[in-house]
C-alpha cells in the first residue's frame, strides 16, 4: 500500500526531463531544481492561459472528421476539469487560509469570484467548514465536514471493500450522485453567498447557455462535461483518498495518531528495466498518471499531508507553491515526521488504503446517514 523508491526508478540525469517527471508524478527527487511560481497574479494568469489553450484544443479537434476525436475530446476534457479544480482546491483553498495574495481583501474577493464563476461553495461556508477540518478535535471524524460529505454520498463506515469499490465505480454514471453533488454546489453558490457571487454565477450560466445554443458539441466537451460531470467525480476521488476517514469515533489525540491519517499521494508506477518495462511505464504515464495528476491531484495536492503537518517542523504553510519540494526537503533532512514511510502511488492503492480503514471502522452511522445510503443504493 505504501511504496518506496518508485520515483527513483524513473529518475534521469537530464535536469529538464527529471523536472518534468517530478511535475507529473508530484514527487521530486532530492535536491533538484524547484519549479514553482511565486507571484500569485502570474499563477492566476498562467492557469487562465492554460484553460484557454485547452479550450482551443477542443475547437481544433472539432474540425477532425473521425470518431477518434471523441477519445481526444475526453482526454482534453479531463485536463480542463483539472484547471477548474485548481481554481478551487489551490487558489480558493489558499485564499481562505490567507496565503494566496498578501491582502486578505483581495483573497476574499478572488474567492468570491471563483465561487460564482465555477459554481462551488461560497467563501464563507467553505472557510467555516475547512478551518474546522484542520482542527484536531474534528479531523477525519463524523464531525469533520469532509467526512460528513462522504457519508452523505453513501460511503458509510463498516461496509465491505467490495461495496465501496462498486460505489465509487458507479458514481461517475450515477444521476443521483451528480444530482446530489450539483445540488450542494448550487446551494453553496446561491445560499449565504455575497451578491457578487450570485451575479457572476448567473452570468456564467447565461454565457454557457449561449455558447451551447451556438455549438453544443464543443460547449459540452469544453465546459459542460469538465465543469458539471467530471468535476464532481474528480472532487470525489480527491477528498475520498485524502485522509484515513472515519476509522474511529475519536479524533487523533497526539501527533502520531494525526500522522497516521495523512499521506502523500503520487502518480506513476515503478519503471522496470527493459523495453517492455519502459513501454508499460510510458503507457501508464500517458493514460493514467497524467490524467490523474492533472485532472484530480492538481497543483500541491500530492503533498497535501505536508499542508497539514508542516507547522510541526516550523514551516510556513504560506509557502504552499513549493509544498512538494519542501516536503521532499524535510525527508532529505532527517524525515522527523516519517513522511517517506507514508507515500501512496496511484489511485488504486489510495482507494484501497481508505476502503480498508472504512471496512474495519467501528463507527455506527446515524439514521440520517443510513437514509442517505439507502437513497444512493437505488442507483
Amino acid at each position: 500500500m505504501f511504496r518506496k523508491d518508485v520515483r527513483e526508478s524513473f529518475a534521469v540525469k537530464n535536469k529538464l526531463l527529471n523536472t518534468i517527471f517530478s511535475l507529473i508524478s508530484g514527487k521530486p527527487t532530492g535536491n533538484e531544481y524547484r519549479f514553482s511560481i511565486n507571484n500569485p497574479m502570474f499563477v492566476v494568469l498562467f492557469n487562465i492561459v492554460v484553460l484557454i489553450s485547452l479550450v482551443l484544443c477542443i475547437v481544433v479537434l472539432g474540425n477532425i472528421d473521425s470518431l477518434f476525436k471523441y477519445l481526444l475530446y475526453l482526454y482534453v476534457s479531463v485536463l480542463i476539469c483539472g484547471v477548474f479544480r485548481v481554481f478551487q482546491v489551490t487558489h480558493m483553498h489558499h485564499c481562505i487560509h490567507g496565503s494566496f495574495f498578501k491582502s486578505n481583501k483581495i483573497n476574499n474577493l478572488y474567492a468570491d469570484i471563483i465561487s460564482g464563476l465555477i459554481f462551488v461553495q461560497n467563501r464563507k461556508a467553505y472557510k467555516k467548514d475547512h478551518i474546522a477540518h484542520h482542527k484536531r478535535k474534528f479531523f477525519t471524524t463524523e464531525n469533520d465536514s469532509d467526512a460528513r460529505a462522504l457519508i452523505y454520498l453513501g460511503f458509510l463506515p463498516g461496509k465491505s471493500k467490495r461495496f465501496y469499490y462498486i460505489k465509487v465505480l458507479l458514481a461517475i454514471f450515477s444521476p443521483i450522485f451528480h444530482g446530489k453533488f450539483l445540488n450542494t454546489r448550487l446551494k453553496g453558490v446561491f445560499v449565504g453567498s455575497l451578491i457578487i457571487t450570485k451575479i457572476l454565477a448567473c452570468f456564467s450560466a447565461l454565457t454557457i447557455t449561449l455558447f451551447a445554443t451556438l455549438d453544443f458539441e464543443l460547449t459540452f466537451f469544453a465546459v459542460i462535461l469538465p465543469l458539471f460531470i467530471l468535476y464532481n467525480y474528480s472532487a470525489l476521488l480527491q477528498f475520498l483518498t485524502e485522509h484515513l476517514w472515519l476509522t474511529r469515533d475519536s479524533a487523533p489525540v497526539n501527533l502520531d495518531e494525526y500522522l497516521v491519517r495523512c499521506w502523500g499521494r503520487f502518480c506513476g508506477i515503478e519503471k522496470r528495466p527493459g523495453f517492455i518495462g519502459t513501454t508499460l511505464w510510458l503507457l501508464h504515464l500517458l493514460f493514467a498518471a497524467i490524467p490523474f495528476r492533472f485532472g484530480c491531484l492538481v497543483s500541491d495536492l500530492p503533498a497535501h499531508d505536508w499542508h497539514h503537518v508542516c507547522g510541526y517542523l516550523k514551516h510556513n504553510p504560506a509557502s504552499w507553491n513549493e509544498g512538494v519540494y519542501l516536503r521532499q526537503g524535510a525527508i532529505d533532512n532527517g524525515d522527523k515526521l516519517g513522511l517517506a514511510q507514508r507515500e501512496i502511488w496511484g489511485l488504486l492503492d489510495a482507494l484501497d488504503r481508505v476502503f480498508s480503514g472504512l471496512e474495519s471502522s467501528t463507527i455506527g452511522a446515524s439514521e440520517e446517514c443510513q437514509s442517505c445510503d439507502q437513497l444512493l443504493s437505488e442507483v
